[in-house]
């Protein structure tokens, strides 16, 4: 409790600071020279990055029009240098390189060799976002250079821990480590008092990542202490969060889940949502630990949600693949190839070369498991060259290892045995010492098999070696154990934490001393409680104004679903007159069976959320009978369908297909001179199931100036079908989700109207 209330006592007297700074510097701004104005908006850009960057955007681009206005380069640099760190932010990493690519021309113009550091500096951590390590480390090496002979000790120190950084991540760490040493030592020789927060979070995380797990957690905890001397919000939320891996690994998760909580208490109370994801990711992967498997699948969800919240697709794909993994786990291999596939897909667009090194190792693992050699080989030696990219040494030794058991099982003993051995290697390289098991026991068939029966045994006791190095974290009981303990839910650790606090409060209030900084804390939280109250209110009736909308558009639904076309119903009984007068009692029959089957189907359907596909296919078939027979057969018609599932497992929405079918015969095939065609297909795609239909008929120009000529009234089917699709897609996705086509021929005259949509489902498992 003491933790978080200086924590929120920071943060209100910290924002207190921050309004008043920032209202002097605006008051400022009214009364000085023109050519002063962008270094004040300038550091009103610099205030408002920590809060509100749609502001500090405002900030910084009038900063920049009035420097370009006085022919001030280095403040325009600086202005240009600003848009390029909010933009990366917002994670539009090419527009943030457009901002400091011409930052960096300015600040060469103007030689501003501090300044253009920084900017090399911020382009190669976009590059390393981008998981461009190599282009990442020479940007890296060239701010370095510059700093070295500038003697800026921070600036060089930075340099150090971004290079680090880099070879981390390419599972270098051994030659990261040099760089963390290097910057370490560089900081203890000017200010051994002071050592930087990001250097011992990297120095941390670097003996984290060698399996020196206990060694660690010093670092750690002298992060905190500097971060919260320091009120970094950030680097605390990064330091908890690296701190819950730290216990996790060590096998400790009643702390572990406290690590994530303060993480998460920081992160609701700054409203900063940044790594949100990660910390959901982390929380997810210690239940999936214990075997908890549905709340790992909640948690990982929640942080799909949170990245997709944030625009992150790099964190979306991490989540999908973790998803991924649990319904493997459940046995359900079919669903998790879904979501391997979906991962895939959002990694290839990135052309993120990581991203694509894990996902074609899962879709590959999967296909192993399901015996498709052939298509497992190919994905899986993706994987390792995707890997190979940017030398990642984890994702390389997967597949490698994948590979093996592949041969291994269609009987290729010598590639299987060359192919564990590199994985060997590079496992022992990053100190994986679980794959390297994996990798020993596979070693030690393949040389039974081989008749070397004293290296299989070898390999075997190395195996036994490594594993009493684990921690003991593989033994059932002591995990069993930790979840008694606490059983790892949020809800039971909130009750302890509550507990604690009343327990610490009452010692609090006994002190003179401290009795009047709560006094003091009180007269904040009852602001920050009206305030909440405030924006509660608020949003309660924005929830419930959209609730109104939505019920509103709901029953326009429902009476288009349960009303019948007066026009169809109006032929259809005209048609059965016509086929009862010709003596036609057969053809009147049918159509009579088939037309009451449709009725029953639209009146059945008003009142239903959802359908099954199959159900609704029948009955747009039987529509299409009804007005093929009622017109002559002056049209053909073809439905196909392309979907993983069986048709009755999936439901959608009814009725959203139907006003476009009768669009497309009514106004585009009945009035065609000619053979008249319409076809309809329905497929899979990442969002939902893409509907298609094409006719061959006069066009949408011609069926318009026909209605006006004839007077007719236009229906508002297909209006409100659009309006249900806005509904269930997000608005500025639309243009994405539905398309109408208006089709020619070579000639240029009109031959028909192509409508696509995407449906969402719900797959019944």
């Amino acid at each position: 409790m003491r933790r978080i209330l200086f924590f929120i006592i920071l943060f209100v007297c910290f924002g207190k600071f921050t309004f008043a700074q920032e209202d002097s510097l605006l008051k400022q701004l009214e009364t000085v020279h023109a050519t002063q104005k962008p270094a004040l908006l300038l550091e009103l850009t610099k205030l408002s990055l920590r809060s509100n960057l749609d502001q500090a955007e405002v900030y910084a681009k009038r900063a920049a029009v009035i420097a370009i206005e006085n022919e001030q380069n280095n403040e325009t640099a600086l202005a240009l240098k600003y848009s390029g760190i909010i933009s990366y932010y917002r994670n539009r990493h090419e527009e943030s390189i457009k901002y400091y690519t011409e930052a960096l021309k300015l600040f060469k113009k103007e030689d501003n060799e501090l300044e253009y550091s920084n900017v090399l500096n911020n382009i190669a951590l976009v590059k390393y976002d981008e998981t461009k390590y190599t282009e990442a480390i020479e940007l890296h090496q060239q701010a370095l250079a510059n700093r070295l002979k500038r003697g800026e000790t921070k600036g060089i120190i930075g340099s150090y821990i971004n290079i680090g950084n880099c070879l981390d991540a390419m599972g270098k760490f051994d030659e990261a480590g040099e760089y963390f040493k290097k910057g370490l030592e560089i900081n203890l020789r000017d200010d051994p008092t002071k050592v930087q927060t990001r250097l011992l979070i990297s120095t941390a995380m670097s003996f984290f990542k060698a399996g020196k797990h206990t060694e660690a957690i010093p670092f750690f905890e002298q992060a905190i202490a500097n971060a919260q001397s320091e009120e970094n919000y950030n680097d605390l939320i990064t330091i908890y969060n690296n701190t819950g891996n730290v216990y996790y690994k060590l096998g400790d998760y009643e702390k572990a889940m406290g690590q994530f909580s303060k993480a998460l208490d920081i992160i609701h109370l700054t409203n900063s949502n940044g790594q949100e994801g990660s910390i959901m990711l982390n929380i997810g992967n210690l239940f999936d630990w214990t075997n908890q498997y549905n709340n790992a699948k909640h948690f990982y969800k929640q942080a799909m949600v949170s990245f997709e919240r944030q625009s992150d697709s790099v964190g979306m794909t991490k989540a999908l693949l973790n998803i991924g993994l649990i319904l493997e786990k459940q046995q359900l291999q079919d669903s998790a190839m879904l979501f391997y596939t979906n991962a895939l897909h959002i990694s290839e667009m990135l052309e993120n070369n990581e991203l694509m090194a894990m996902s074609y190792n899962a879709v590959g693992k999967t296909l192993l498991h399901q015996k498709e050699y052939k298509r497992a080989e190919m994905f899986l030696t993706k994987a390792n060259e995707s890997a190979s990219v940017n030398q990642n040494a984890s994702e390389m030794a997967k597949a490698l290892h994948n590979l093996a058991t592949l041969n291994f099982e269609t009987g290729q003993i010598e590639k299987s045995k060359d192919f564990i051995l590199k994985s060997l290697s590079l496992n022992k390289q990053i100190h994986y010492v679980a794959q390297q098991m994996e990798n020993l026991q596979l070693l030690s068939t393949l040389e039974e098999i081989s008749n070397n029966k004293g290296a299989a045994l070898q390999h075997l006791k190395t195996v036994m070696v490594l594993r009493d190095s684990l921690f003991k974290m593989e033994k059932k009981e002591e995990i069993i154990a930790a979840e008694g303990k606490f059983n790892l839910k949020l809800k039971d650790q909130e009750i302890k934490n509550k507990e604690v606090e009343i327990t610490q409060q009452n010692a609090l209030i006994q002190k003179t001393k401290e009795r009047n900084i709560l006094i003091l804390l009180s007269a904040f939280l009852v602001f920050l409680i009206i305030l909440g109250l405030f924006n509660r209110t608020r949003l309660i009736q924005a929830r419930r104004k959209v609730i109104a909308q939505k019920k509103q558009a709901e029953t326009e639904h429902r009476l288009l679903r349960s009303q019948m076309n007066p026009h169809f119903m109006f032929n259809a009984l005209n048609s059965i007159q016509s086929f009862i007068a010709d003596n036609n009692s057969m053809q009147a029959e049918i159509y009579l069976s088939k037309f009451a089957t449709l009725i029953r189907y639209y009146l059945e359907s008003s009142s239903k959320t959802l359908v099954p596909l199959e159900e609704e296919l029948k009955n747009m078939q039987l529509y299409l009978e009804l007005e093929q027979l009622r017109l002559n057969h002056s049209f053909d018609f073809q439905i196909n369908t392309n979907i993983d599932y069986e048709l009755d497992d999936i439901d959608i929405p009814p009725l959203l297909v139907q006003p476009f079918i009768e669009n497309a015969v009514w106004h585009g095939l009945r009035t065609k001179v000619g053979k008249g065609n319409f076809s309809l297909s329905f497929e899979n795609v990442p969002e939902g199931i893409l509907c298609k239909m094409e006719d061959n008929g006069i066009g949408r120009a011609a069926s318009a100036k026909l209605s006006k000529e004839m007077k007719k009234q236009t229906s508002k089917g297909i209006e409100i079908t659009q309006s249900r699709l806005k509904g269930l897609f997000h608005e500025k996705k639309q243009a994405h989700y539905f398309k109408i086509i208006d089709l020619y021929a070579p000639s240029g005259q009109p031959s028909g109207t192509r409508v696509e949509f995407i449906i969402p489902y719900k797959a019944n498992q």
